[in-house]
């Protein structure tokens, strides 16, 4: 409400006027998508869920609010949420103080906050369903633990008229205790879970770490996969004498698995550490990750999960280095500061083919066409720069062609560095059966220096209305002039940073071959 201008209010609720199945505790769901053909429904409630330990259950809430007449919200509830796995508290009890996670080198444990849902709960929208998805402290017995602490999941569909579990899991892939969760999924329906662990078996034990699991979403339902360490504590964590007891020894309380707002592809993780042993000395630590597969809406730099003429031809002039990153970070797929041929190439596929808004990717985003991948295994694409010859003063043509194709290709792009004493004034045009191409040219388009005695000129070609099929063919040509001053001799036309892909992004291995102009 902030961010929209909107003055916030509070709008209250008489306890006894909900009856008496008010719990505790209760979670609200926290909106990760942003503004998008799949925003959800501007009339819907705020979903709330609620622990039911002594049933084993979750509860779901609905808020719907009405701040013009406070007096007409309401609050409903509770519904059942159905599918959902039996479970045991941590620690075999509902008592909110006693702490049951042991660490290396003393007595003390650490308290689970397992009488409650952690944060996040998780709201997002998709074309053909509403999800949630939340975890909490459950008991994972083991032979050698038998009170072992895991992390339960949950991702519950059909919030507005039957939530259903749509997969769950406990996580517990070892003797070790996992506990203070949280849990975020990005929008292709990849879930991602940040969680603290600790123990004493097997021995020497571990200190509390941070670590993170995820899945994809075509991973089997339920599993999660290998986890991986964020950080790995160096020392436990003891309480204070003189101000607190061994019964009360707090971790933190909750931790925080958050998601990148332009992206919406990269996790960011926050939770606590101790690097020695002590009290009071505990640190922070934030991590982000991502999984590859989730490349975000590539070129949509208006968030309207549509890539348009405007939006390619940004991104094409940031490549060029004329304009700022800022102006299109969604261009940026991979987020590593540069748009590159490859995520100009995802992006006029979205343009034609409209950007992937209901979870796991399908069709051309998913996987590489037939063509391309039957291309030998080993095949390398190469850009060869052609020979011309002239006198000084003359002008002379160098064509670029393609090498070992045999696929569909979209974008092409070479860098050529040419030496400044012998040719000058370059000007590139596309081949003529190249029509629907678009071919831009700068230089230097690289932040790093030409060699010297040398010109960097990049040469970019995008398919900007229709995928091509190629095999070994030209694909656009440079003209350069000799300078009248240029000495007799050959002089060496190198290539620099060539790339080739598909319309899917693609790209396989690829070569360039220099070229030369001979000067009589």
């Amino acid at each position: 409400m902030l961010l929209s201008g909107v003055v916030p209010k509070m709008v209250c609720f008489k306890k006894d006027s909900l009856g008496n199945n008010l719990p505790a505790s209760l979670v609200p769901s926290d909106l990760d998508s942003v503004p998008s053909p799949t925003s959800p429904p501007v009339t819907g409630p705020n979903y709330y869920l609620s622990l039911d330990l002594p049933n084993a259950k979750l509860n779901l809430w609905k808020f719907q609010v009405n701040f013009t007449t406070p007096g007409s919200s309401t609050f409903v509830g509770p519904t059942p949420v159905a599918g959902v796995s039996s479970f045991t508290p941590p620690c075999n009890s509902s008592s909110t103080n006693q702490p049951c996670v042991p660490q290396p080198g003393t007595v003390q444990r650490l308290w689970t906050v397992g009488t409650r849902l952690m944060d996040r709960l998780v709201y997002r929208s998709f074309l053909d369903h509403q999800s949630l998805v939340v975890n909490h402290s459950v008991q994972a017995p083991s032979v050698s633990v038998p009170n072992r602490t895991a992390v339960r999941w949950y991702e519950i569909r059909n919030p507005a008229t039957a939530p259903t579990v749509s997969q769950s899991g406990t996580f517990a892939p070892d003797d070790f205790h996992r506990w203070m969760g949280s849990i975020a999924m990005d929008r292709q329906s990849n879930i991602a879970v940040g969680y603290s662990v600790s123990g004493k078996v097997p021995s020497p034990g571990l200190f509390p770490s941070i670590r993170f699991t995820g899945r994809l979403c075509g991973d089997p339902s339920g599993m999660l996969q290998a986890e991986n360490t964020v950080e790995a504590g160096a020392g436990s964590q003891y309480v204070d004498p003189n101000t607190e007891s061994a019964s009360v020894a707090a971790w933190g309380d909750y931790t925080g698995m958050s998601l990148d707002p332009v992206f919406e592809c990269a996790f960011w993780c926050t939770n606590e550490f101790l690097p020695m042993n002590g009290y009071g000395n505990w640190h922070t630590k934030i991590a982000s990750f991502r999984f590859d597969a989730c490349q975000g809406c590539v070129g949509d730099c208006n968030r309207n999960y549509q890539v348009t003429m405007d939006e390619l031809t940004t991104c094409i002039q940031i490549s060029l280095g004329n304009q700022p990153l800022a102006n299109c970070y969604r261009g940026d797929g991979n987020g590593d500061g540069a748009i590159t041929v490859d995520e100009i190439v995802l992006a006029t596929n979205y343009s034609l083919n409209g950007c992937p808004t209901n979870g796991c990717p399908t069709g051309s985003q998913a996987s590489a066409p037939a063509s391309w991948q039957a291309a030998p295994l080993g095949v390398t694409i190469s850009q060869e720069i052609g020979t011309a010859s002239g006198g000084r003063g003359s002008k002379v043509t160098i064509p670029v062609t393609l090498s070992g194709g045999g696929g569909t290709i979209s974008a092409a792009q070479l860098d050529i560095l040419y030496p400044t004493s012998v040719l000058s004034n370059p000007s590139c045009v596309k081949e003529s059966r190249l029509t629907n191409h678009s071919l831009s040219t700068a230089g230097p388009a690289d932040p790093a220096a030409a060699l010297a005695g040398q010109a960097r000129l990049r040469a970019l070609l995008v398919d900007l209305n229709a995928v091509s099929t190629f095999t070994d063919g030209q694909l656009f040509s440079c003209t350069f002039t000799i300078k009248r001053t240029a000495p007799t001799g050959t002089a060496i036309i190198r290539g620099e940073s060539q790339h080739v892909s598909d319309h899917a992004g693609h790209e396989p291995p690829s070569a360039v071959t220099n070229g030369a102009v001979i000067v009589f």
